[in-house]
């Protein structure tokens, strides 16, 4: 059966794919883990220009996927801070247009408990995988500054176990940095030691956020 073969290798593929990304990415880049699956589903389910474009939504990180440090605290300021709530309205929109199909219970209370519990999980999930990924994206789109900084990287780390788990970088300039578990991964793979220089490109979008793409530039080794 070709279409049983087809699917375990799809189904081995997304695994992978996804616990890679749900293992190492930023709160940006932990969507696109589902992009095999909301492909598939578009393929299969959907078609339409309609809402089955919602489907697509994980596809948008493949433009954020390569950004492994946002320098800027908070991410957004001024009014795109402000944009980036009011983006999850259209999201909380569709879903009372279609609250119907989600609460079964027979009673008042469980009616109203799965509503707001989808909508809280709509707000959440809505700000870290829908309007930061989008206006990082529209960020990216004009760089109003870019520097290149030659500098080193003392050490990374790791902080928490299991979901909280976070990635930190010691770079020298920028002090202990939140990075992704990919650039981690990286300075090991290329086993880039404290006293090795490097060469990370800082960008700032035309919404004021500051960010690193990219892996770090092997400038200088130190034997």
């Amino acid at each position: 059966m070709p279409e049983l073969e087809y699917l375990l290798v799809f189904m081995f593929f997304f695994a992978v794919w996804a616990i890679c990304f749900l293992v190492c990415g930023q709160s940006w880049q932990l969507i696109a883990a589902f992009i095999p699956f909301s492909i598939g589903t578009y393929i299969y389910y959907g078609g339409n220009m309609g809402v089955d474009l919602l489907l697509l939504i994980p596809v948008l990180a493949l433009a954020v996927v390569d950004i492994h440090i946002v320098l800027s605290k908070p991410k957004f300021k001024g009014v795109a801070w402000y944009i980036n709530y009011l983006l999850i309205i259209p999201l909380l929109v569709a879903y009372v247009y279609y609250a119907g199909e989600f609460a079964k219970s027979d009673t008042w209370i469980g009616i109203a408990f799965t509503h707001l519990s989808m909508c809280l999980i709509i707000v959440y999930a809505g700000k870290f995988w829908f309007s930061d990924v989008l206006l990082l994206l529209i960020n990216r789109l004009w760089i109003k500054e870019r520097n290149s900084l030659q500098t080193r990287i003392n050490n990374v780390y790791i902080k928490g176990t299991g979901k909280s788990r976070s990635y930190y970088a010691s770079i020298y300039q920028l002090g202990d940095t939140e990075i992704s578990g990919f650039f981690y991964q990286y300075v090991r793979f290329k086993k880039i030691g404290s006293q090795d220089k490097v060469e990370l490109v800082l960008k700032k979008g035309w919404l004021g956020t500051e960010f690193i793409s990219g892996f770090p530039k092997i400038l200088e080794r130190k034997l």
